[in-house]
């Protein structure tokens, strides 16, 4: 799912190819900030791009 959000795909897009719930994808999502310390997927860019 990280894959898929940092290259840009929405919700809904991960929902449907990953045969998973809205809710499931919004979970994903909040632990995947939580873990990288970020708040938007703005952050999570940022901080990817600080590592390379």
């Amino acid at each position: 799912m990280f894959a898929l959000w940092v290259t840009g795909r929405g919700a809904k897009y991960i929902q449907e190819r990953l045969v998973i719930s809205p809710a499931t994808v919004k979970t994903h999502l909040r632990h995947i900030y939580e873990k990288c310390g970020v708040h938007s997927r703005a952050e999570l860019m940022k901080r990817l791009e600080e590592i390379q």
